[in-house]
């Protein structure tokens, strides 16, 4: 070890993703929001404490836009959060996903926020369909 070094940070304890969410919907149809929390081998998302999941977007509206532990899927390694959402007219539109969970290992918890954001794309359907 050299003096003068910079410690060596520990890794993250746990990744947050929006890995699955629609990037392109159409006018009207509805497209996925996925909100996934994994937590690093030796620890675990508590399931007990407190857990939130909020979404906001101006054009955007959600099916459910403030969900729970209820609403997860999967274990305390690794939480999946999905809900549906529309949009109402052409353009791209940002959604703005705020978490706050909890990190545990054998001794303790911490508490941890996430703040994410996503662009959406809404294109307009085709009008009629494919020529004869």
């Amino acid at each position: 070890m050299m003096f003068g070094a910079e410690p060596e940070a520990p890794p993250p304890d746990h990744q947050v993703s929006l890995e699955g969410s629609s990037s392109e919907v159409l006018v009207g149809q509805a497209g996925r929001l996925v909100f996934q929390i994994q937590a690093r081998a030796d620890k675990k998302v508590n399931l007990k404490s407190p857990l939130r999941v909020e979404l906001e977007g101006g054009a955007v509206r959600f099916d459910k836009s403030k969900l729970q532990v209820e609403d997860a899927k999967g274990d305390e390694r690794k939480l999946s959060f999905e809900t549906r959402f529309h949009l109402d007219e052409v353009g791209v539109a940002r959604i703005v996903v705020r978490a706050l969970f909890f990190i545990c290992d054998d001794r303790s918890c911490d508490r941890r926020t996430a703040l994410l954001e996503h662009s959406v794309t809404a294109r307009a359907p085709a009008e009629g369909g494919p020529s004869p």
